[in-house]
Protein backbone atom coordinates (compact mmCIF):
# COMPACT_ATOMS: atom_id res chain seq x y z
CA UNK A 1 0.00 0.00 0.00
CA UNK A 2 1.23 3.70 -0.37
CA UNK A 3 0.21 6.88 1.77
CA UNK A 4 0.68 10.44 0.66
CA UNK A 5 1.88 12.54 2.93
CA UNK A 6 0.96 16.36 2.70
CA UNK A 7 2.68 19.41 4.82
CA UNK A 8 0.31 22.08 4.63
CA UNK A 9 -0.71 25.53 5.46
CA UNK A 10 -4.26 27.49 5.69
CA UNK A 11 -4.90 29.79 3.19
CA UNK A 12 -7.02 31.37 5.96
CA UNK A 13 -4.53 32.53 8.12
CA UNK A 14 -1.38 34.53 7.63
CA UNK A 15 1.90 32.52 7.97
CA UNK A 16 3.31 31.76 11.53
CA UNK A 17 -0.32 32.99 12.72
CA UNK A 18 -2.05 29.87 15.05
CA UNK A 19 -4.64 28.45 13.01
CA UNK A 20 -8.41 29.07 15.20
CA UNK A 21 -10.74 26.26 16.08
CA UNK A 22 -13.07 27.13 13.48
CA UNK A 23 -11.07 27.14 10.86
CA UNK A 24 -9.41 23.88 11.93
CA UNK A 25 -13.25 22.43 11.71
CA UNK A 26 -14.13 23.71 8.40
CA UNK A 27 -10.84 22.63 6.97
CA UNK A 28 -11.44 19.28 8.07
CA UNK A 29 -15.06 19.35 7.15
CA UNK A 30 -13.68 20.40 3.56
CA UNK A 31 -10.96 17.75 3.13
CA UNK A 32 -13.35 14.86 4.21
CA UNK A 33 -15.58 15.78 1.37
CA UNK A 34 -12.89 16.74 -0.79
CA UNK A 35 -11.35 13.09 -0.05
CA UNK A 36 -14.57 11.30 0.41
CA UNK A 37 -15.73 12.22 -3.44
CA UNK A 38 -12.25 11.10 -5.06
CA UNK A 39 -12.92 7.77 -3.04
CA UNK A 40 -9.91 7.92 -0.54
CA UNK A 41 -9.20 7.81 2.96
CA UNK A 42 -7.56 10.11 4.86
CA UNK A 43 -6.79 12.07 8.38
CA UNK A 44 -5.76 15.52 9.17
CA UNK A 45 -3.80 16.72 12.29
CA UNK A 46 -2.87 20.02 13.50
CA UNK A 47 0.96 20.34 14.19
CA UNK A 48 2.67 23.36 15.34
CA UNK A 49 3.67 24.26 11.69
CA UNK A 50 0.52 23.69 10.40
CA UNK A 51 -1.42 20.45 8.87
CA UNK A 52 -0.36 17.54 8.04
CA UNK A 53 -2.64 15.24 5.94
CA UNK A 54 -2.13 11.19 5.24
CA UNK A 55 -3.77 9.54 2.38
CA UNK A 56 -3.87 5.86 2.06
CA UNK A 57 -4.22 4.99 -1.55
CA UNK A 58 -5.88 1.65 -2.71
CA UNK A 59 -2.49 0.24 -4.66
CA UNK A 60 -0.24 -2.59 -4.52
CA UNK A 61 3.01 -3.77 -5.58
CA UNK A 62 1.42 -4.20 -9.13
CA UNK A 63 0.00 -0.76 -9.16
CA UNK A 64 1.55 1.26 -12.29
CA UNK A 65 3.72 4.24 -11.37
CA UNK A 66 1.55 6.33 -13.32
CA UNK A 67 -1.41 5.46 -11.43
CA UNK A 68 0.06 5.92 -7.83
CA UNK A 69 1.08 9.72 -9.21
CA UNK A 70 -2.81 10.12 -10.28
CA UNK A 71 -3.68 9.03 -7.10
CA UNK A 72 -1.03 11.39 -4.94
CA UNK A 73 -2.22 14.04 -7.52
CA UNK A 74 -6.22 13.43 -6.75
CA UNK A 75 -5.01 13.56 -3.24
CA UNK A 76 -3.02 17.20 -3.14
CA UNK A 77 -6.12 18.56 -5.53
CA UNK A 78 -8.25 17.73 -2.62
CA UNK A 79 -6.33 19.54 0.02
CA UNK A 80 -6.06 22.35 -2.23
CA UNK A 81 -9.90 22.16 -2.54
CA UNK A 82 -10.24 22.36 1.02
CA UNK A 83 -8.45 25.98 1.22
CA UNK A 84 -4.72 24.27 2.24
CA UNK A 85 -1.44 25.49 0.71
CA UNK A 86 0.94 22.93 0.43
CA UNK A 87 4.45 23.06 1.65
CA UNK A 88 5.72 19.91 1.03
CA UNK A 89 4.46 16.13 0.05
CA UNK A 90 5.92 12.19 -0.20
CA UNK A 91 4.46 8.99 -1.61
CA UNK A 92 5.15 6.26 0.90
CA UNK A 93 5.33 2.48 0.19
CA UNK A 94 5.12 0.51 3.17
CA UNK A 95 7.70 -2.08 3.98
CA UNK A 96 7.43 -4.57 6.49
CA UNK A 97 10.12 -6.09 8.40
CA UNK A 98 8.95 -10.26 8.45
CA UNK A 99 12.11 -10.92 6.55
CA UNK A 100 14.51 -9.14 8.74
CA UNK A 101 12.77 -10.39 11.57
CA UNK A 102 12.96 -13.66 10.84
CA UNK A 103 16.77 -14.29 9.94
CA UNK A 104 17.47 -12.41 13.32
CA UNK A 105 15.26 -14.75 14.83
CA UNK A 106 16.59 -18.00 13.14
CA UNK A 107 19.96 -16.49 13.87
CA UNK A 108 18.80 -16.95 17.59
CA UNK A 109 17.84 -19.86 17.96
CA UNK A 110 21.08 -20.94 16.31
CA UNK A 111 22.95 -19.38 19.27
CA UNK A 112 20.52 -20.82 21.67
CA UNK A 113 20.34 -24.39 20.49
CA UNK A 114 24.30 -24.86 20.26
CA UNK A 115 24.24 -27.31 22.55
CA UNK A 116 21.28 -29.35 21.55
CA UNK A 117 21.70 -32.03 18.90
CA UNK A 118 21.90 -31.29 15.03
CA UNK A 119 17.75 -32.23 14.79
CA UNK A 120 16.93 -30.32 17.65
CA UNK A 121 19.73 -27.26 17.03
CA UNK A 122 17.25 -27.10 13.43
CA UNK A 123 13.70 -26.92 15.35
CA UNK A 124 14.71 -24.30 17.60
CA UNK A 125 16.43 -22.38 14.93
CA UNK A 126 13.10 -23.03 12.76
CA UNK A 127 10.96 -22.02 15.65
CA UNK A 128 12.82 -18.55 16.34
CA UNK A 129 12.51 -17.65 12.66
CA UNK A 130 8.77 -18.25 12.43
CA UNK A 131 8.83 -16.37 15.76
CA UNK A 132 10.68 -13.64 14.76
CA UNK A 133 9.11 -13.32 11.25
CA UNK A 134 5.79 -13.26 12.97
CA UNK A 135 6.27 -10.53 15.14
CA UNK A 136 8.10 -8.12 12.91
CA UNK A 137 5.27 -8.96 10.25
CA UNK A 138 3.35 -6.46 12.24
CA UNK A 139 6.11 -3.69 12.09
CA UNK A 140 5.47 -1.35 8.89
CA UNK A 141 7.58 1.36 7.67
CA UNK A 142 6.86 4.04 5.58
CA UNK A 143 9.90 4.60 2.96
CA UNK A 144 9.44 7.49 0.90
CA UNK A 145 9.52 7.11 -3.19
CA UNK A 146 8.28 10.49 -4.55
CA UNK A 147 8.63 13.96 -2.65
CA UNK A 148 6.81 16.64 -4.20
CA UNK A 149 9.70 19.70 -5.89
CA UNK A 150 9.30 23.28 -6.76
CA UNK A 151 10.39 23.77 -9.83
CA UNK A 152 12.09 26.95 -11.49
CA UNK A 153 8.97 27.03 -13.34
CA UNK A 154 7.33 27.54 -10.04
CA UNK A 155 5.27 24.14 -10.68
CA UNK A 156 5.13 21.56 -8.09
CA UNK A 157 6.30 17.91 -9.67
CA UNK A 158 6.41 14.73 -7.88
CA UNK A 159 10.28 13.26 -8.30
CA UNK A 160 11.40 10.03 -7.44
CA UNK A 161 13.56 9.47 -4.09
CA UNK A 162 16.48 6.79 -5.14
CA UNK A 163 15.96 3.66 -2.96
CA UNK A 164 18.35 4.27 0.26
CA UNK A 165 18.51 7.61 0.13
CA UNK A 166 15.65 8.49 3.05
CA UNK A 167 15.25 7.14 6.03
CA UNK A 168 10.95 5.86 7.35
CA UNK A 169 9.07 8.32 6.80
CA UNK A 170 6.55 6.59 9.54
CA UNK A 171 7.06 3.40 11.60
CA UNK A 172 3.78 1.60 13.11
CA UNK A 173 2.26 -1.71 13.69
CA UNK A 174 -0.09 -3.16 11.82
Amino acid sequence: MNRVYIQATSRWTPVGQPVGDHHQRHHHSLLDAALERRGILGTLDWVAAGAQIVADLSTDQATPQERILALANDVLVGAQDAAFGITGASITTAVSGWAAGGAAGLLTGNQAAKSLPPLERLVVMLAGGAIGAAISSRIRADIPIFRLALQSDGALHWVAVPFGTAGPQKFSLA
